[in-house]
């Protein structure tokens, strides 16, 4: 699926439309997005998360892992900027990515261990210029609703 975004309402919304979708599928749902700083990756996952009923969106650059809990849902935003692949397996990302009943939208996922993600999504944002984003969603391994 390829979308272009021409405001930070237009990726929400394009965001909102995934989340409604993945919500059907087995879980856990990882989210992968891909994108140069600046690109988006933080605005698409609020949109994410608002689906959810989630305002509150920080971007987890600092923190690393932020957590949200919706009903019997785990909701995680990682960002994986700042570490290593080594360092991202200290962090027991696996743990997390494994876990039962979660959406994980993963930020610079390209620090981790290669083999850590085996059925994904992928979200790639690519600008085009200052207000305008190409955004390509696909899936990787296994099978959608």
């Amino acid at each position: 699926m390829e979308y272009i975004s021409r405001s930070i309402e237009e990726t929400h919304e394009i965001a909102s439309e995934l989340a409604q979708k993945v919500l059907k599928e087995e879980k856990p749902v990882i989210i992968l997005l891909r994108g140069e700083i600046g690109a988006g990756k933080t605005t698409f996952a609020r949109g994410f998360l608002r689906r959810f009923g989630i305002r509150r969106v920080r971007s987890p650059t600092f923190n690393i892992i932020h957590q949200y809990r919706v009903e019997d849902l785990n909701l995680y935003h990682i960002d994986l900027y700042r570490l290593s692949p080594q360092e991202v397996e200290r962090l027991e990302v696996w743990d997390i990515v494994s876990e039962g009943n979660s959406i994980v939208l993963v930020e610079w996922y390209e620090h981790a261990p290669g083999d850590l993600f085996d059925r994904y999504w992928l979200v790639e944002i690519e600008m085009v210029d200052e207000n305008t984003r190409k955004i390509r969603i696909s899936h990787h391994g296994g099978t959608t609703v």
